[in-house]
């Protein structure tokens, strides 16, 4: 049979049932690989996300979504989205998860205007390092913490969008990295230093917020940022290709001194 949506991606209406349980509320938006919606889960009576593979590069991105299925079903922290259920319908593939409250630290920054001082940033890293911590200690790597993925919901922080997570265990082929710039490689090494990298960009758009320009010349972040020396030892450091921290704790030992000395 004919189905349009084989070819073109067009969102599931409101109301629209899958899998006899899930009924969608209302349509999020597109990622990189999959398209979200909010739904209502008919068997527990809560909200759920729910994400469907993109049509375009179909095989590989219903890769990623299987990826991010077993990497959440493995976990259980309060600070990641919980997974309910995988499944395929008409040709496709689903994964639902808990619907995280609240706004991604992307949306903080760039809608709302929300600015960030040194401590508030460094005080906020931690918590994120706290969630990082308990995947390491997992043997997983996100390799993608970038601001949109990171969601702040009052006082609670969480980490979502797992489809380029992977065991620290596991084997990439080279040639998938061929063409990246040396910023998307070290994003996507699989190795723990590919999280402190991103998280060294994570703490620099939290300073940025604040940040006031005083010069039309163009400058590196040491010369704009006006930060505790030691802060700025810490975002070198996490940017290292080389040389970085070994592990999270040891970023998270630097960063209570640092609080301590501010």
């Amino acid at each position: 049979m004919f189905n349009i949506r084989s070819f073109i991606e067009i969102p599931y209406k409101e109301g629209t049932i899958l899998n006899k349980r899930f009924k969608i509320m209302k349509y999020i938006g597109k990622g990189s690989y999959g398209m979200v919606y909010q739904a209502f889960d008919q068997k527990t009576k809560q909200i759920v996300v729910v994400k469907q593979a993109r049509n375009r590069k179909k095989k590989e991105r219903e890769g990623y979504l299987q990826r991010e299925a077993a990497t959440l079903s493995s976990l259980h922290h309060h600070g990641i989205p919980a997974f309910i259920d995988f499944f395929q319908e008409t040709k496709k593939s689903f994964l639902v998860m808990q619907w995280i409250k609240g706004d991604n630290v992307e949306d903080h920054i760039f809608r709302d205007g929300t600015q960030y001082t040194e401590r508030e940033s460094l005080h906020l890293l931690l918590k994120v390092l706290a969630i990082v911590k308990y995947l390491h200690d997992q043997q997983i790597i996100h390799r993608d913490l970038r601001i949109p993925n990171i969601i702040i919901d009052g006082e609670a922080v969480y980490i979502i969008d797992f489809g380029l997570s992977i065991r620290s265990s596991e084997k990439i082929e080279p040639k998938s990295l061929e063409g990246m710039t040396l910023e998307k490689r070290l994003y996507r090494a699989v190795h723990v230093t590919s999280d402190f990298y991103a998280l060294g960009h994570f703490l620099l758009f939290l300073l940025y917020s604040s940040y006031k320009t005083n010069s039309s010349k163009e400058q590196s972040w040491e010369q704009e940022l006006s930060i505790h020396p030691q802060t700025k030892h810490l975002v070198s450091m996490l940017l290292k290709e080389d040389s970085s921290f070994e592990n999270v704790e040891e970023i998270i030992r630097d960063i209570k001194i640092i609080l301590s000395q501010l």
